[in-house]
C-alpha cells in the first residue's frame, strides 16, 4: 500500500477502512476511509454508521481522511508523488 510506503502507521479499527498517523499527527491518529473513485458522491458511498461518525466529528471540529487515489495518499502524507 502507497501509505505504508511513505511512513504512514496505519491501524484497522472501524467504522472507517483505518486510522493513520504520519509526521503530520504523530500524536493524532486520523480516521481514513478508502473509497473507489467511481462512487464519489454517489447516495450510498457511505454506511449509515460512517455517517454518523462523520457528523459527530464534524461538529466536534475534528477532521478525517478519504482517499480515493494515490494522489489523495501523496496530498495527506505531503510529499510529492512520483
Amino acid at each position: 500500500m502507497v501509505a505504508r510506503a511513505l511512513g504512514v502507521q496505519l491501524i484497522d479499527e472501524g467504522p472507517f477502512d483505518y486510522w493513520a498517523s504520519h509526521s503530520w499527527a504523530w500524536e493524532n491518529w486520523l480516521p481514513v476511509e478508502i473509497k473507489n473513485p467511481s462512487v464519489e458522491g454517489h447516495k450510498h458511498e457511505y454506511t449509515e454508521k460512517q455517517r454518523r461518525f462523520m457528523d459527530a466529528w464534524r461538529e466536534s471540529g475534528r477532521r478525517w481522511l478519504v482517499w480515493r487515489t494515490r494522489e489523495d495518499v501523496f496530498r495527506d502524507a505531503k510529499v510529492e508523488s512520483t
